[in-house]
């Protein structure tokens, strides 16, 4: 769902107009649908950047005219499965792939578009056709029938959504210089250590340690994760957090690393919310279930009220609120993918770290240690391979150096899919930086 917070005024006010346009059409049963901004439109629908998620209730649809909006997320269309006639030029539409589930949309907007010539699918001047060349020659086609059939067997040829798309970077160098990254989200998780990316740890404050309840449970958590871990060749979705649990909570508790326990419980209650939705027959054994409820009793309460672990929680609550692209959480999965397998130039602390988080889902309680993860990765990775010249990151090992560009080039699509969920500055930097290192390897 859309958080008011994040918008700007006139966004709010774009948002609350087209809940109200929409409630109109289903109250009528409309076929259309105008929220197009100005001049075609109104002009205080110019700022709407979000559809509101009344507009998949809109089952009769035929028609939605979106054009001059911000709108970039158009995924709540796949359940207008009535719609034959779509409008988006000029929007902030960068991947036309989720229409592919809408099979009137390119059987019937051929033939039944409207004689006005900007209505049928139209797409011009969006972050789509300036990404891809073929799109953008082909949303310059009058006649409907033609623009439909080849934009779809074009979308057809690219990976499937919501795998990253091929991006073309541009094949000159940036007139400026390379800029500092963006402030990434969430604590330092990633840092630089002898040569390679490792695990930053997050340790007890005074008054963690000076808690007698916090001190008598975390006494406890090795002996109820290694039960649990006990049945991870039954059950792999508790398998690699029960470990890394035991594994963390066998230090002296004052050499702690309290977020990293803290992650991995949020994806044992993952598994838990999972567990609880599936069929009777495909659940976790109640031996097992017993063993994760109790290491989850233990675990909490020894992480909260740290300070670290704090900051998480909100970030996680704000991020709630803020829909994330499906094709972004697939990016940073596919980051931490690679990263988990990356040996020369990662610790096995971060490999176990990444191979966690990627699985998370947007809703997922991982999903901001995915996001924060993928963010300090490609920042990391950027300092080693020399793409940004400002606060190095430790101490960088000439394996780490020689490795950090050739791995961000090889995860590029990756990484520019995963940056259209973060803020625009940060979209901005990663392209700007993955072009400096390929024209460099060139």
């Amino acid at each position: 769902m859309a958080d008011s917070d994040e918008m700007t005024e006139d966004a709010r006010a774009a948002f609350a107009r087209a809940q109200e346009k929409i409630a109109q059409a289903k109250a009528e049963g409309a076929t259309k649908l105008d929220l197009s901004g100005a001049p075609l439109g109104e002009g205080i629908l110019s700022a709407l950047t979000t559809l509101p998620p009344e507009i998949t209730g809109l089952l009769a649809l035929q028609n939605l005219n979106l054009w001059g909006t911000q709108v970039t997320d158009i995924t709540p269309l796949t359940s207008l499965t009535t719609l034959q006639s779509l409008h988006l030029t000029r929007t902030q539409v960068s991947d036309l792939r989720p229409l592919l589930a809408l099979s009137l949309l390119w059987d019937k907007a051929g033939e039944n578009a409207p004689t006005n010539p900007v209505w049928a699918i139209g797409y011009q001047g969006t972050p789509a056709t300036k990404a891809d060349p073929v799109l953008k020659a082909l949303s310059k086609i009058q006649d409907y029938k033609e623009r439909t059939q080849k934009t779809r067997a074009h979308l057809l040829t690219l990976p499937g959504w919501p795998d990253p798309l091929p991006w073309a970077l541009p094949d000159t160098a940036p007139k400026d210089p390379p800029s500092d990254p963006p402030q990434p989200e969430g604590p330092e998780r990633v840092i630089i250590q002898n040569g390679k990316l490792d695990r930053a740890t997050s340790s007890p404050t005074a008054a963690d340690l000076s808690d007698p309840i916090k001190t008598t449970l975390y006494g406890q958590i090795p002996d109820a994760a290694d039960a649990l871990a006990r049945y991870g060749n039954r059950f792999p979705e508790v398998a690699a957090s029960s470990q890394a649990i035991a594994d963390l909570a066998k230090i002296p508790f004052d050499q702690a690393d309290l977020l990293s326990l803290h992650t991995h419980t949020r994806a044992l209650q993952d598994a838990r919310r999972q567990d609880d939705r599936k069929p009777e027959a495909e659940r976790l054994d109640p031996d097992c279930r017993r063993a994760l409820n109790r290491l989850l009793d233990l675990t909490p309460p020894v992480t909260l009220g740290n300070p670290q672990v704090e900051d998480y929680e909100t970030r996680l609550a704000r991020f709630a609120q803020v829909a994330t692209p499906e094709t972004a959480s697939r990016g940073e999965e596919l980051i931490l993918n690679h990263l988990s397998t990356s040996y020369t130039i990662t610790t096995e602390a971060l490999r176990l770290d990444a191979s966690v988080m990627r699985s998370a889902g947007p809703e997922d309680g991982r999903a901001p240690a995915k996001r924060a993860m993928s963010q300090q990765v490609v920042i990391a990775l950027s300092f080693a391979a020399g793409a940004v010249v400002d606060g190095a990151l430790g101490s960088i090992g000439s394996e780490l150096t020689a490795a950090a560009g050739p791995w961000l080039i090889a995860q590029k699509d990756a990484i520019i899919a995963a940056s259209q969920g973060w803020d625009m500055t940060f979209a901005v930097w990663v392209k700007d930086m993955l072009t400096r290192l390929v024209l460099a390897a060139k």
